[in-house]
């Protein structure tokens, strides 16, 4: 997820960065990245969410700060994510032994750990 996160602002930050017409303010895909990094900072702290109200505090700062249901759905679900799965990254220089042991199926188990990771779970 922090991956996720990072690369997403950086991404926002390049299209900030470069003059186009005819590309949006950002303001709404920029403020549900703000949000889901603030919850998940709230929630290493404080054991607590407040979307809402870090929407409503964003937006008495900068008009139109997550403006569509689709953005609210996509924080809501990124921050169930986050917190059922945790932090899954995995160093670049560690991938491949991380892979290998992922790969295999563990004794007493029917699936191998990528099945497992990726496993939908039902809410």
């Amino acid at each position: 997820m922090r991956f996720a996160i990072s690369l997403y602002s950086d991404c926002v930050k390049f299209v900030c960065d470069c003059v186009c017409p005819c590309a949006s303010a950002g303001v709404g895909r920029t403020g549900a990245v703000i949000v889901i990094d603030a919850m998940l900072e709230r929630i290493k702290h404080e054991k607590t969410l407040d979307v809402y109200g870090h929407v409503t505090c964003l937006r008495s700062q900068r008009n139109y700060m997550v403006q569509t249901e689709d953005q609210y759905v996509f924080i809501h679900d990124a921050l169930v994510e986050a917190i059922q799965s945790g932090n899954t990254e995995v160093p670049a220089r560690n991938l491949y032994a991380h892979l290998q042991r992922i790969s295999c199926i563990d004794a007493g188990k029917s699936c191998t750990g990528i099945e497992l990771e990726f496993k939908v779970g039902t809410v």
